[in-house]
């Protein structure tokens, strides 16, 4: 895999993360099984505040896909600001979802 050409190097200390698209427990451990140290999460995390100790209680869990609410992201914490800004996001904020 493209990922393998970095977890096959010899690294070190130096650990290695992968991001994008990680939106289920089994999106984290196939990261963790392809030799990451880490997984890096960004929609699942906006979409969930707690989705890392919600895989751990429940590696089956995942994240809602976008479209969601205005209104599940301010359940989540996302201030007014934010989530405006994510209403540019296309398909992110869905008004009637």
């Amino acid at each position: 895999t493209l990922l393998s050409y970095f977890t096959d190097l010899p690294r070190g200390n130096v650990r290695i993360g992968a991001a994008g698209k990680i939106m289920h427990g089994a999106d984290v451990a196939n990261v963790i099984d392809a030799g990451c140290d880490f997984a890096l999460i960004g929609r699942a995390g906006i979409l969930h505040h707690d989705f890392p100790n919600r895989v751990l209680r429940d590696p089956g869990f995942r994240s809602p896909s976008p479209p969601v609410s205005a209104e599940h992201l301010e359940q989540q914490g996302l201030g007014p600001i934010f989530v405006d800004y994510l209403r540019g996001w296309p398909g992110f904020v869905g008004e009637d979802v």
